[in-house]
This record gives C-alpha cells, sequence and structure tokens, in this order.
C-alpha cells in the first residue's frame, strides 16, 4: 500500500541541494509476517511528491532512530541504538550490541534524540554515529548518560558498510539523558554537538572535523535545571539559535531555553529560560525553516513563539489543541516529538501506538497561518514514540566569517623577530592557506611556512610571501630593514639621541660629530616603516 501527499518547496528547497541525507524517514514495531499492520512504515522525501508505504524489515524502532542516506538520498544504513542495519535490512557487519548497558531491549532504545549521524568531514566512504548510554539510579528522577560513545562506519571495503570502530568512549560523565543534536561549523564543512552534564548549567562543545574527533572545554552558561525530563534540543535551520526543551514533571512544569549560538566557536551566549506548566508529559521541539519561529509540541498543546523578538516569551500563541481522537479505544494521538522535513514542514509524532503524525504545513508563518493538521498523515502500521533524528545536512557556510576558511580566498598576512642577520619568519595568513611561497628580496626562496633566513649583510629587503589555496591566491609584501648589531670603530665619534624613545608622538633628534658629509638619519617605526629622513650634510 503507499499513500502520496503534497509538498512545498518555497521553504526548504531540498532538490536544490545534494544533501539529501534524510531523505528516507523509517518507522514501526512489533515486526512480523503475519500481521503487516506492524512493523515497517516508510515516508521517502525522493521524488516530487514524497511517497508512504510498507516494507518488511526485522528492525522495530522505539524512541531511538537515525536513518542516513547518501548525498543523492539513496538509504546507506539505519540504526535503533541497539544495532545497526545495511540498506539491504540485514545487520551491518560488527553492528550488533551498540551503546552497551541496561536498557536494550529487541523492541528499540528508549532514549530521546539518544543517536545522531553525520558523514565524516572530507570523507564521502565514512560515517559517524555519536551515542549515548542510558543509565538509572535508585535516587528518583535520575536517569542519565554516563558515556558518550562513537562508532565509525566505513564504506571503502564494502559497499553495504562495515562498523569498523565501535562504541568508543569520547565522554565518561554524569551527562544528561538524550536531547542530541548537531549543527554545521561556520565553515560548512566541520560539525559542532553539545551534550549538557547532568544537572548543570555546563555544556561539552565537541567538534568533528577531518583531524577527527574533539572535545572541547566545558561552557558554563544559562541556568541549571533540577533534572532533565523529557522533551528536545534543536539548532535553528540557520544554526544561529539553540533550543533545549525538558518536560520535568507535574509539579516541576516545563524548561525551555533558548541561547544564541557561535557556530565559529560552539559557544551558546545570551541566555533565555523560561517556565510554565500545562500538565504535560510528552513533548518536543522544532523550528520553523526561516528560524523565526520555535515551535513547542506539548502533550495536548502546541505553541509558537517569535526567536526573532526582543520578548520572546510575550508572543507565545497556541496553535493546536488536541481534539480528544482515540484510536481503538484508549490510544491518545496526542502531541510528542518533532522533526523539520526535507519538505519545509514539521512532523510531530504521538505518545502511543498509533497510525498518525500530525504536520504544521506553513512553518514560516505566524499563528494559525502556519497551518497546523492532526493526523494528516496515516501510515500503514503501528508506530510508537518513533521519529528520526536528523541535524540540518543543508546548513551552508558562515559566509564572510572568520571561521568561513574553506570558501574564500587566502589572505596573506606575516610577521618576523630580528636575531642579528638571522630573521625568523611567522606566517599569520588565514582561510585554508594550502601553500607559501617566500622571495626574501636576496635572491633566496623558500616553500614553507615559518621559515628562518640569514642574510649576508645589512641593508633594506623587499620581503613578498605568495600564499595560495584552491580560491585563489594573495600577496604580501613589506620592507624589511636589517640593521649592524654594533656601531664600527671607525665610527666612534658620532652621537645620535633620539627621545623619548618609545613614542607614539612628537620624537626629538639629536646628533653632534658627525663626521659624514654626505650621511643621512633614517628613523623607522616598529614594522620597520620609514618615518623619517634627514641627510647630514653641513655646508
Amino acid at each position: 500500500m503507499r499513500f502520496l501527499f503534497s509538498i512545498s518547496l518555497l521553504c526548504f528547497p531540498s532538490l536544490l541541494f545534494t544533501q539529501n541525507h534524510d531523505n528516507i524517514w523509517l518507522f514501526g514495531h512489533d515486526s512480523n509476517l503475519q500481521d503487516i499492520t506492524f512493523g515497517g512504515s516508510v515516508i521517502d522525501f525522493n521524488d516530487s511528491l514524497p511517497q508512504i508505504y510498507y516494507e518488511f524489515r526485522e528492525m522495530n524502532f522505539d524512541a531511538t532512530n537515525i536513518s542516513i542516506c547518501d548525498a543523492e538520498g539513496n538509504l546507506l544504513f539505519y540504526t535503533n541504538g541497539n544495532f545497526i542495519s545495511n540498506s539491504l535490512h540485514e545487520l551491518m557487519e560488527n553492528g550488533d550490541n551498540l551503546s552497551p548497558g541496561p536498557f536494550h531491549d529487541s523492541s528499540g532504545f528508549r532514549l530521546e534524540q539518544g543517536v545522531i549521524g553525520m558523514q565524516f568531514p572530507g570523507d564521502s566512504s565514512k560515517y559517524i554515529l555519536l551515542h549515548l548510554s542510558k543509565n538509572f539510579e535508585n535516587d528518583d528522577l535520575a536517569f542519565h548518560s554516563a558515556n558518550l560513545f562513537y562508532s565509525i562506519i566505513n564504506f571503502n571495503q564494502d559497499e553495504f558498510g562495515i562498523v569498523t570502530i565501535k562504541n568508543e568512549i569520547l565522554i565518561e560523565d554524569k551527562l544528561h539523558s538524550g536531547k542530541m543534536t548537531a549543527v554545521k561549523h561556520g565553515n560548512g564543512r566541520d560539525w559542532w554537538v553539545l551534550i549538557r552534564r547532568y544537572n548543570s548549567n555546563e555544556y561539552y562543545r565537541i567538534l568533528i572535523s577531518e583531524k577527527g574527533l574533539q572535545v572541547m572545554d566545558i561552557q558554563e552558561v544559562g541556568y541549571e535545571i533540577p533534572f532533565p525530563g523529557i522533551g528536545q534540543a534543536v539548532f535553528s535551520p540557520n544554526g544561529e539559535k539553540y533550543v533545549a526543551y525538558n518536560l520535568l514533571s507535574f509539579s516541576e512544569g516545563n524548561y525551555l531555553e533558548i541561547y544564541d549560538f557561535n557556530r565559529c566557536s560552539g559557544e551558546l551566549y545570551n541566555p533565555i529560560q523560561l517556565t510554565f506548566a500545562d500538565s504535560a508529559f510528552a513533548g518536543g521541539a522544532a523550528i520553523s525553516p526561516n528560524s523565526k519561529y520555535l515551535y513547542l509540541s506539548s502533550c495536548k498543546f502546541v505553541y509558537q513563539y517569535d526567536l526573532e523578538s526582543n520578548n520572546i516569551e510575550s508572543t507565545k500563541d497556541t496553535i493546536a489543541v488536541y481534539d480528544g481522537f482515540l484510536e481503538g479505544p484508549v490510544f491518545r494521538t496526542q502531541f510528542f516529538a518533532s522533526q523539520l522535513g526535507p519538505d519545509g514542514k514539521i512532523y510531530i509524532n504521538t505518545p502511543n501506538g498509533t497510525h498518525y503524525l500530525h504536520v504544521i504545513n506553513h512553518p514560516n508563518l505566524p499563528g494559525d497561518s502556519s497551518n497546523f493538521c492532526q493526523r494528516c498523515i496515516e501510515l500503514p502500521t503501528w508506530n510508537a514514540f518513533s521519529l528520526p533524528n536528523f541535524p540540518n545536512y543543508r546548513l551552508n557556510h558562515l559566509e564572510n566569517s572568520p571561521c568561513d576558511t574553506l570558501r574564500q580566498v587566502p589572505t596573506a598576512n606575516w610577521d618576523y623577530e630580528i636575531n642579528d642577520l638571522e630573521i625568523h619568519f611567522q606566517d599569520s595568513s588565514f582561510h585554508d592557506i594550502r601553500s607559501w611561497s617566500w622571495d626574501f628580496g636576496d635572491g633566496d626562496i623558500d616553500s614553507i611556512a615559518h621559515p628562518t633566513h640569514e642574510y649576508e649583510e645589512v641593508g633594506e629587503y623587499e620581503v613578498c610571501l605568495v600564499v595560495e589555496n584552491p580560491r585563489g591566491i594573495d600577496t604580501l609584501c613589506q620592507t624589511l630593514l636589517i640593521l649592524p648589531s654594533s656601531i664600527d670603530d671607525n665610527d666612534s665619534d658620532i652621537a645620535l639621541t633620539v627621545f623619548p624613545n618609545p613614542t607614539e608622538d612628537k620624537v626629538m633628534v639629536e646628533w653632534h660629530g658627525l663626521n659624514a658629509r654626505n650621511g643621512e638619519i633614517l628613523i623607522y617605526n616598529s614594522l620597520g616603516q620609514l618615518v623619517w629622513r634627514k641627510p647630514t650634510n653641513r655646508r
């Protein structure tokens, strides 16, 4: 059975990009061949009219769910947090026993946003998974993650993938459970991932680059929350905002945190914390394609906030109220987790086993114009708690920012230190420099970044550095003055005083006893630039 539904490409035109890693969405639980109303459902966004259909697969999904396609939208692999399957729907080689711990289950791993995946920067044949453990202590409300793992999937050795690195511990600490998301670095290639420490306002910053995974320093920012709750974390599609949403309990209420985010440094700033209570026990968060509107699902309600307002809290607008529909005698089709789709719509699942997804059809528009539709998507099979977790794979570089290093032409710059006739040159060029070419002005050249060069005699030399990257070339030339380290004995009758020294304003020069009739006094600034010249000949 296949279903078709219409899409709009006006706001989130995935067909214009070749970053379609999120074009296949997988759902379903209790897979079996006897009753095909259970098991595998698919939403395929590769066609102009996305398709919904049933397929048999052994893997069952709970809250933990990702599927990864290649750049053209062909399914490569997927995981439910317990094991990894390839595009043939078979267990990938070495793909079992993911995130070892006490809460594995054949029906799937229940940890909202417990896994995130992306192509390894600079290598289209490798993919990386970051995945959290789920742990529990005997005191109340103590679900947490004790480990952040990473695994590497390689398609070089086998076209269907091999897990070459698995369950490597990246962080061992008491961590916030779930709510893991990622955003592109400002260079448009690397990734930032944020992980929160349990019961704190401290965040681990993880940089994923061509060099591998690097855990940066912990940032303390914003406000603590009493303990983790059900909810989601999400970056805005433009990467400028980070939102964390926790539904703690009926007594504690809901905690919404909104930050500005620096894609160059990976740091959060300008924290806002909002709290409210509406008796919710399930909820999620998503942001419109134009990054203006935040949507919170809160069991019986869906709210919209304007992130561009100077008073975000005042813009809260209820755009949906659960209409009371039941599937079967008891299964409420209320509102749970959210995910922005490749078609620019926001999809919301239910906190019960149902066949339905809700849709915000025009999330770039305010209030009722956003067109919330309850149960607009009917899946072929039962789905409980499951919705895939994707970052925005299509986010581009941060144009003209200091960290837009991979797409700008180079900018040449250099400094130096003088030690008699030996000069230590220090390259300080930026924007992805790939080659260096030095001309020292005396006929010698070099091609390393930080050369040392010894001149044979004092004098003025024009030194030039040419730097290059795949986008272009740049040159910087400066005049270098090499002075004698001491006064020659034959000139011992020369007396010259310059004061004050150093100075940023006027300078006085006094000389007497000069025996050079046709000499000159030259004064240079700290950059080696000539700022004053005076002949010494007297008439």
